[in-house]
């Protein structure tokens, strides 16, 4: 008798769109008077998709940056440092090169391109550049562990607790809410509560920022601070509540009732969460002062950037200016762990100097790595860096002591970040590296520093606007991150 084989088919589902193919960041490089300016746009593949130049003193490109002919922004700011490259963050705190203009919002100074642009990009006008944006790239608070982020929440510090808005992933939106009397934001209250181990809880205080979302988790961490530099997580396990959802819908009123009589803070499905006690868990007071007498300590006191993992552990990245930088550790258990790392060399400059300065955070597209960063030297040169794995708290770090150029930082696919430096682009284009945090995890010890890897930059490959000395940097694109978890193929593992 003939035997039967069958065989099991392997498990591949039907894809529609390839992720990598979105935008992910664009070059920038100016000399406006000229050379030209403009912005090259790729793909996650790193593969150019498309061109937006323009002409100096020359005519052959797609718009003018020189004299009243070009268009309204360069005609008024082509010859101010933050709109040329023709210096690097070793020399002004305004060159776009800094490594504090790149965050989740995108560029400082420059707009996002998007799966539905038609262009490379574009610049912001002044001073939306360097003050009403920045007000956003300070206030953003930390989303991890999720697939979909094209949302946003922020806390600032005015008003008597935390006052949060949740709306959409833009820097001028969050400003136009909150400079129009805190329009769409809610006032929740400071939760003053022992944590295990401490005996004293946080009275007092929040944080520009500070806080996280951990969607796959359902968990929330609300940093707090007594006003002396010391933080407190109070975490929400459990959490059920759709925060994308508001944040697309920005309108803290919504899910309410329409109003028969004016309607207060209190009335809020979000102020109501946070406000129940029996919602949240108070983590240890930290049990040390790392804000200290640093020069200028605004930054040391009132922001932070934090991590809630998966397993509930918490971390905070802070920017100490005059110093360098904190990054400490709170166990599962709520239980205070310490400094971690301490990052020191040289003055730095956090946001009592300018909004616009201070650290920053960004995040892998599939919501796994969670970064945090900010400047070693003062005018925004060099690095502190310290990146996390959402899933089981696993970390590694490395600073870099360059008083001359910025870095700037982007999302890559799935799991990776791209990784550039100022350095000058006529060798030629823009130099960068890609980590791959996946293989970095899987080959590094918890902890480990990562110093070796900010070097062995990559040259010849990005093409950058201009053909002379210029210090360019990049900018990150909003895509569609979902993508890069629905849309590729299931049997991998």
């Amino acid at each position: 008798m003939a035997r039967s084989i069958s065989t099991k088919p392997a498990t591949v589902k039907s894809k529609t769109q390839n992720p990598y193919t979105q935008p992910c960041f664009a070059t920038y490089a100016c000399e406006h008077s000229v050379y030209g300016c403009g912005y090259i746009l790729f793909d996650h593949n790193l593969e150019a998709i498309g061109k937006y130049v323009g002409d100096g003193n020359y005519h052959q490109n797609q718009f003018r940056t020189y004299t009243s002919y070009s268009p309204e922004f360069w005609n008024n700011y082509a010859g101010s440092a933050y709109m040329e490259t023709q210096g690097h963050a070793g020399s002004s705190e305004n060159y776009g090169s800094n490594t504090c203009n790149n965050g989740y919002l995108g560029h400082m100074g420059h707009y996002s391109v998007t799966e539905f642009a038609k262009t490379a990009g574009y610049n912001r006008g002044w001073p939306s550049a360097h003050n009403y944006n920045a007000y956003g790239f300070r206030d953003v608070n930390s989303i991890v562990g999720d697939i979909n982020q094209d949302w946003a929440w922020f806390t600032d510090r005015d008003g008597s607790g935390h006052r949060m808005l949740f709306g959409q992933r833009s820097a001028a939106k969050y400003y136009q809410n909150r400079v129009r009397e805190g329009m769409n934001m809610v006032n929740v209250p400071i939760q003053s509560q022992e944590g295990p181990t401490s005996s004293t809880g946080t009275t007092d205080n929040r944080f520009y920022g500070g806080s996280c979302i951990n969607t796959r988790a359902n968990r929330v961490c609300l940093m707090q601070t007594d006003g002396s530099g010391y933080k407190q997580p109070i975490v929400y396990n459990n959490v059920k509540m759709d925060w994308r959802a508001y944040a697309l819908h920005n309108n803290h009123f919504a899910g309410t009732t329409e109003a028969s009589a004016a309607k207060s803070d209190s009335d809020s499905k979000i102020y109501q969460f946070f406000n129940n006690s029996a919602n949240y868990t108070a983590y240890d007071r930290a049990n040390h002062s790392n804000a200290a007498s640093y020069s200028g300590s605004g930054e040391s006191y009132w922001r932070t950037q934090s991590c809630i993992c998966d397993n509930g552990m918490v971390y905070t990245f802070s920017m100490t200016p005059g110093n360098g930088c904190s990054f400490e550790k709170w166990n599962t258990d709520g239980t205070y762990a310490g400094v971690q790392w301490n990052g020191t060399w040289t003055t730095s400059y956090g946001y009592e100097q300018g909004h616009r300065f201070g650290s920053r955070w960004q995040v892998s597209s599939d919501g796994e790595y969670w970064w945090a960063y900010c400047p070693s030297y003062y005018y925004g040169a060099g690095i502190y860096f310290a990146v996390v794995r959402v899933s089981d708290g696993k970390w590694l770090y490395f600073q870099s002591n360059d008083s001359t150029h910025g870095r700037s930082l982007a999302p890559l696919g799935k799991h990776k970040m791209v990784y550039t430096y100022s350095t000058n682009k006529d060798n030629p284009g823009t130099y960068y590296r890609i980590m791959d945090f996946d293989y970095e995890f899987r080959r590094r010890p918890n902890g480990d520093n990562i110093g070796d890897w900010d070097s062995n930059y990559s040259a010849y490959l990005l093409d950058t606007a201009g053909n002379s000395t210029g210090y360019p940097f990049i900018i990150p694109a909003m895509y569609n991150t979902s993508l890069f978890t629905s849309q590729l193929e299931s049997n991998v593992e």
